[in-house]
């Protein structure tokens, strides 16, 4: 390391050519030794998901936001039967 440095400051004396030549043994080290990741990408398509599920589903999650907030058992109660609804017209569809 103590040699590139020694070529980076002696062979260039103008500031931005001393960054470039940096730039280029960090970016060529950092290749040489950094860890490679695969990622793979998940499938998000969901064919029995249709529209006719959605909207209850964004009814469900507005009783359960509103039934945590007012702590009342009556929005419980619809809360859990739309949800148990959904489940089970999920489970239908697949």
């Amino acid at each position: 390391m103590s040699r590139v440095t020694k070529r980076i400051s002696s062979d260039n004396l103008d500031v931005h050519k001393a960054r470039i030549a940096w730039k280029q043994v960090f970016c060529g080290m950092y290749d040489a030794f950094a860890l490679l990741l695969t990622i793979r990408a998940k499938n998000r398509h969901s064919p029995w998901m249709i529209g006719d599920l959605l909207s209850p589903m964004y009814e469900r999650d507005r009783l359960r936001r509103k039934a945590i907030k007012t702590k009342n058992n009556d929005t419980w109660e619809q809360y859990k039967l739309l949800r148990n609804q959904i489940a089970h017209s999920i489970k239908q569809t697949q």
